[in-house]
């Protein structure tokens, strides 16, 4: 039992497609103190053909997590602050570019700055909300916006941190819109507010990255490697110029193991698993590669990918995380596409936000809960 009087007690929510990761954190002034970690994977031998089957799993899971976390009571919950994320079928990122042309040539004022700023926001909202309407054939009303970010902005093609007190006339805008489907987003937001945590907040684990990036400035490709669902971001010179889903994950690895050695789905999850960790005999660890290397679909997936978006692999520099980020098979064919690109995993100690020699330091499993809460110290 922890005694929360002495804490500011911060739960951390990784709300995936095929598991809930969780950290309990304890948020002071100087630093953050990590109480608990854990993951509990939904029941998939349960169906999921009703609403209410749906949120019964969901709750399931949670539950588990939290009684391990010593949450058990609702009464233990209420001073606890949550911060969640969910998987990016459900929490969406779209990046927009927009150009202006300002009338008077004069040094920008608060006034106009704020007014400018309005007139892009709202013209974002609008050419995303057409974009995503086209693409996945959903009206405007069955999404919603969560926030929207400037990445960039330019001058006469200058880049500067904000309009107020430069001049020019030609301005360009680069903003991340991020946003939700109401469908999925209702009813998890149902489940997670039957706990009665004191507040909560919802954060995209791609706010957190963008935080990061404007400290290191990378170029490269960062993927982040989830269960059923990825992500695919383009990074160039810190600024994040594309995000693309994919769907496509470490659970793939699962099912082959399932249908090849006969396995349940816990049994080749967990095989999977340690065969990521290189746990198992050296035996085992060739038969497993040999498996994976017969299923040519892997492949003809990436292809796709390269058909569909030119350029997508051509990176130097590649960053793997998520719970799928160790798998050998995605490093492996990554370096096949060229053989001198660096490939790094991006691990939850690298964010400065653990304290050192965490638990988890080194399992990206945890990468997008710590992106998550980077994101909520970072908020403006």
């Amino acid at each position: 039992m922890i005694r929360q009087k002495e804490n500011n007690l911060v739960l951390v929510l990784d709300i995936g497609t095929e598991a809930v990761k969780g950290l309990l954190l304890n948020k002071k002034k100087e630093e953050t103190e990590l109480f608990c970690s854990g993951l509990t994977y939904f029941d998939k031998y349960r169906s999921f053909e009703t609403e209410k089957i749906e949120q019964e799993i969901l709750e399931k899971a949670i539950s588990n997590l939290l009684s391990g976390f010593g949450l058990k009571e609702e009464k233990e919950r209420k001073e606890v602050f949550l911060l969640f994320g969910l998987a990016p079928d459900i929490l969406k990122s779209r990046i927009l570019s927009l150009s202006l042309k300002r009338k008077k040539i004069k040094t920008i004022d608060k006034s106009e700055e704020k007014e400018i700023f309005k007139r892009v926001l709202d013209k974002t909202k609008k050419e995303i909300s057409r974009e995503i309407s086209q693409e996945l054939g959903i009206l405007p009303s069955d999404f919603s916006f969560l926030r929207l970010k400037f990445l960039e902005i330019k001058i006469e093609g200058y880049r500067v941190p904000c309009l107020r007190g430069y001049e020019g006339e030609n301005l360009e805008f680069r903003i991340l819109g991020i946003f939700y489907l109401k469908n999925g987003f209702e009813k998890i937001e149902r489940v997670v507010d039957n706990f009665g945590f004191k507040e909560k907040e919802v954060f995209s684990s791609v706010e957190g990255l963008i935080c990061c990036l404007r400290k290191e400035k990378p170029d490269g490709l960062f993927i982040d490697v989830g269960g059923e669902v990825s992500q695919i971001f383009f990074v160039k010179k810190g600024i994040l110029k594309r995000v693309k889903g994919l769907r496509f994950g470490g659970s793939f690895f699962s099912h082959i193991l399932g249908e090849r050695l006969g396995l349940t789905d816990l049994d080749a999850r967990i095989l999977k698993e340690r065969y990521a960790n290189r746990e198992l005999s050296l035996d085992s660890q060739e038969r497993i590669k040999e498996i994976f290397s017969q299923e040519i679909w892997f492949e003809e997936f990436f292809d796709k990918i390269k058909t569909k978006i030119p350029g997508i692999l051509l990176s130097r520099n590649i960053f793997l995380f998520g719970g799928g980020a160790l798998l050998p098979e995605i490093k492996e064919y990554l370096r096949k596409e060229d053989r001198k690109a660096k490939i790094t995993v991006i691990l939850p100690g690298q964010l400065n936000i653990l304290p050192k020699g965490a638990k988890i330091s080194k399992n990206p499993q945890y990468t997008n809960n710590c992106l998550i809460y980077k994101a909520f110290l970072n908020k403006k």
